[in-house]
């Protein structure tokens, strides 16, 4: 079997088709970034993608192409982020074992997440290397998305009046759409990262015009029925980031916004919001536990409620910084904290920099500012001056700003797929170095 491994399969696929099965690899990890889940184990909840899965045969093809040895040669500012931000997290879950006897199952994820969400940024960095690979990535992304998207609206609008309930969501604050992702704030922010894509290649004859308008209303349609706030606050935010730089035509987002309060109407008009109407008699922001049971539209004393808590807990983070705010009270602190004033139900943090400050101080805030920081400026000055990098810098800069505006109400520093279109965009600029050079 070893034997077979090594001279027939090693030399049919990494010698004789590299270019072929670097494709099929882009493809297959286009699509399955999109199905997350969580799984258990005891009370540790672990997120898993379908893409982890297949991460080990993706690094060993990578690795015998030398890319990886080329990124730590090149890109040597990087690794020592890498290795001073990880220093942070090991520090940091010291310091809360030292306080308080344990590390809970909050820091075990985010230590556990740390190298996976690096993986990420080095397999994104591979993939941006070549132009091709870069953009044959984003169509497969763009419009599996679109399906998939697609696939879910039809099979959660149409259930109600066929089964009586929703499929495809869950009940988190009321009944919304989930795609494949277990929070529909995740899934919310993915659909925000491709509409950033979307808005900034429209212009690029990557896919046909009527392909780019459909793709754009589905992708829109699943950020709003996720009822993920953070998520469309996101969207909005990055969208007039883009129009007040005249990065994308604002006739596109009329079109747009047009079509998506068209097809909104549309379904409110039809016999499942009639029925719901006519069942609640009442505003139509009513809860949604009434009657038809699942409906996103929950009410405004759940929006205030979910807002309060938010606030609530964030006046606790910035409690618990205040007493350590240079090293921070360790990774998992906030959670023992609560447990030790007997809180019934301890809540995590739903604002990403003051978590961060909160269980790792302003000495890992600064580290942690650092990468996106970075990122921002040299995407700035690519989008200002480069030609070739014109499209993959703004959607950088709108991914960029997405996540600094949704990370104020959730965190999402730990999304794989950010950390993926990050890695593509730093292997975007090293193609363009190497070329000035020659």
């Amino acid at each position: 079997m070893s034997y077979f491994f090594q001279h027939v399969v090693s030399k049919s696929f990494f010698r004789w088709n590299p270019i072929i099965l670097h494709n099929v690899i882009i493809a297959i990890l286009a699509i399955a970034i999109q199905i997350q889940y969580d799984i258990s184990i005891g009370n540790l909840y672990i997120r898993l993608g379908i893409s982890d899965f297949i991460y080990p045969f993706i690094l060993f093809f990578y690795v015998r192409t030398g890319n990886f040895i080329e990124f730590s040669k090149k890109n040597k500012k990087y690794i020592f982020w890498v290795v001073a931000s990880s220093l942070v997290m090991i520090y940091s879950i010291s310091i809360e074992y030292l306080n308080y006897g344990v590390i809970n199952s909050w820091a075990i994820k985010k230590i556990l997440g740390w190298p996976v969400l690096i993986a990420y940024f080095g397999v994104g960095y591979v993939i941006g290397l070549a132009s091709k690979s870069r953009e044959l990535f984003i169509k497969i992304f763009i419009i599996s998305y679109s399906i998939i998207a697609a696939l879910q609206l039809m099979v959660f609008l149409i259930s109600p009046l066929l089964l009586g309930h929703y499929l495809l969501i869950t009940p988190y604050n009321g009944w919304r759409l989930r795609g494949f992702l277990e929070n529909p704030n995740a899934y919310g922010f993915l659909g925000v990262c491709v509409t950033a894509f979307q808005f900034s290649y429209y212009r690029l004859p990557l896919l046909s015009p009527v392909i780019k308008r459909v793709c754009l209303i589905l992708s829109t349609l699943a950020i709003f029925f996720t009822g993920s706030k953070s998520a469309m606050l996101s969207y909005m935010i990055f969208l007039l980031f883009f129009l007040s730089f005249k990065a994308i035509s604002l006739r596109v987002i009329k079109w747009v916004g047009v079509s998506l309060i068209a097809v909104i109407v549309l379904i409110m008009s039809s016999a499942y919001f009639g029925k719901f109407m006519e069942d609640n008699s009442s505003t139509f922001y009513h809860h949604f536990e009434h009657n038809l049971k699942g409906t996103y539209f929950y009410s405004i004393g759940e929006v205030n409620k979910g807002v309060l808590e938010r606030l609530h807990v964030n006046k606790l983070a910035c409690e618990s910084w205040v007493k350590s705010p240079f090293f921070g009270n360790g990774l998992g602190s906030f959670i023992e904290t609560q447990k030790g004033e007997n809180t019934l139900e301890p809540m995590t943090i739903h604002n990403t920099y003051l978590w961060i400050l909160s269980e790792m101080g302003l000495v890992g805030f600064s580290i942690f500012l650092i990468l996106p920081l970075m990122i921002f400026c040299s995407a700035w000055t690519q989008f200002k001056t480069s030609v070739a990098n014109h499209h993959t810098a703004l959607a950088t800069i709108g991914l960029l700003v997405a996540s600094a505006v949704g990370s104020l109400f959730n965190e999402f520093l730990y999304q794989r797929h950010l950390w993926l279109f990050l890695g593509i965009y730093v292997g975007s600029c090293q193609v363009l170095s190497v070329i000035k050079q020659e």
